[in-house]
């Protein structure tokens, strides 16, 4: 008989790529337990059923981006917690828990610090499952960054207090092993990669008939320091943009898996000229299967735009301004071609060269050979 488990994961996210890593989360998960619950980790939001995961509207998210500009992203967080969370939706949570044997928390790049409520809302939801014998397990997650002695001593508490932990790369498990010393971690990938779309044969049949389109994920100011940094890769992009425009290489589609991200899009828009590109609005995982049946090539930034790719036998290339995407490109092992985001003025022959190189059936192949063993190598038994 299976056992029945609560499931907490980033089901209402802004970051499309965060909300299809929980539906392949969901999907790992049915398979061994009976899960009776389902939590939203932001909000701490019952989740009634699959398909309202992505249910706030769209004004929901604007009002979120306006506080946040106005007091900030540390004081917004601080407020929501102690005011929303804390105070009710965790309450209402740990009543409807008691019916559980067993609570997964999973997803997203949970283990950090970057928001300093979530160290401190894991810590009350593992406490409050160890009170009560309820086992936990964190699985599929990325880490980092973990920067104030404080959190490191949050998550060796959680860590003593959990059952089993699987993290999505290995500079994950270099940073959270020395605050887990009595658990094993194991390394997985993503779950996203385990769903494979069964596009393959239609990509190697399309790919020498049509004109070529590149798609480029585009970054937005969040994913930088200071806005010089935003404003120096802006100026890179657009550089890099008319550049391929010119090479006559194909049509150019401009997109991101995350909303806050078409700011920067637009702002490339406006000084490029008419015709240059297209515009993708992306806001479903449909959007996604759409627009990627156009793509012959992607640029790719956010990691799970390049894990779309994988699934979706779209040859591509990564910018990486994150550890995480580094981390992706080790894990997948196929040699990929990566230039960092803070090289791109002096990479432009080189990202063109890659495009024209890789569009064809050969790469399609390794890349299916890749999506097999990423399918057989799964065990749900981990979980």
């Amino acid at each position: 008989m299976k056992k029945n488990v609560a499931l907490i994961s980033f089901f209402n996210s802004e970051n499309l790529g965060d909300i299809e890593l929980s539906k392949g989360l969901f999907k790992i998960i049915e398979r061994k337990y009976n899960i009776e619950l389902m939590y939203d980790f932001s909000t701490l939001k019952r989740v009634e059923i699959i398909s309202n995961y992505n249910k706030n509207s769209n004004s929901q998210f604007i009002l979120k981006r306006v506080l946040k500009k106005i007091v900030g992203n540390k004081i917004y967080s601080r407020m929501i917690y102690n005011f929303k969370l804390k105070r009710k939706a965790m309450n209402e949570m740990f009543d409807q828990l008691k019916s559980v044997d067993k609570l997964i928390i999973g997803g997203g790049n949970m283990l950090m610090d970057k928001n300093q409520t979530w160290p401190l809302r894991l810590s009350k939801i593992i406490n409050f499952a160890h009170k009560n014998d309820i086992s936990v397990s964190i699985v599929y997650v990325g880490a980092g960054p973990i920067t104030h002695n404080k959190t490191k001593k949050i998550y060796r508490e959680i860590f003593k207090k959990v059952q089993k932990i699987i993290v999505r790369d290995k500079l994950s498990k270099k940073l959270i092993t020395p605050l887990a010393e009595n658990i094993t971690i194991d390394v997985d990938y993503d779950p996203a990669l385990y769903f494979d779309n069964e596009q393959y044969l239609s990509r190697l049949n399309r790919l020498p008939n049509k004109k070529t389109v590149i798609g480029i994920n585009i970054l937005g100011r969040e994913c930088f320091k200071t806005s010089k940094e935003n404003s120096n890769y802006l100026s890179d992009m657009y550089s890099l943009i008319r550049k391929i425009h010119s090479s006559e290489i194909g049509k150019v589609i401009l997109f991101s898996t995350a909303k806050n991200d078409y700011v920067n899009i637009n702002r490339l828009n406006k000084v490029l000229d008419n015709g240059t590109v297209q515009i993708a609005h992306i806001t479903t995982y449909e959007d996604i299967r759409k627009l990627y049946s156009e793509l012959d090539f992607l640029v790719g930034s956010r990691m799970h735009s390049l894990i779309f790719a994988q699934t979706h036998y779209i040859p591509y290339m990564a910018i990486s301004w994150d550890s995480k995407v580094d981390s992706y490109v080790e894990m997948i092992n196929l040699e990929i071609f990566t230039v960092n985001v803070y090289e791109l003025s002096k990479s432009n022959e080189l990202i063109i060269n890659t495009i024209l190189n890789n569009m064809n059936k050969d790469i399609i192949k390794v890349m299916k050979n890749k999506n097999k063993e990423i399918q057989t190598s799964h065990d749900i038994s981990r979980v």
